[in-house]
């Protein structure tokens, strides 16, 4: 048999079909210990996330800190107007399903005429 040439017969049951079922006590004991190291790395992750990302720069992107959408206004299905504030200036960029476009031509200053 299997059972003779493996010293850890914990893992016996999953290489032979015809032996014994491990115990509920067993089963829900080993499903705590994996739910314990996944939780532990997700720890992990988050708190040394960061400096792994310096290591890979590709994923070293700063969201947000040049770049902003300040608005964004659905015209149609599939097409929208987005306001974007890019280095403190203001533009206007259209959607589509394929396209990204700058609006030309336009003053976003901040002063309206209301006359």
């Amino acid at each position: 048999m299997i059972s003779e040439f493996i010293p850890n017969r914990e893992i016996y049951f999953l290489l032979d079909s015809g032996s014994e079922v491990p115990s509920m006590s067993y089963l829900v004991v080993k499903t705590i210990i994996i739910l314990v190291v996944f939780a532990g790395i997700l720890i992990l992750m988050a708190k040394y996330g960061p400096r792994l990302m310096s290591v890979f720069p590709a994923w070293n992107i700063k969201r947000g800190s040049r770049m902003k959408v300040l608005e964004m206004l659905p015209v149609e299905p599939g097409k929208n107007l987005y306001l974007i504030e890019i280095d403190g200036k203001t533009w206007l960029f259209t959607s589509t399903a394929g396209a990204l476009q700058k609006v030309d031509g336009m003053d976003f200053s901040g002063k309206h005429d209301e006359s």
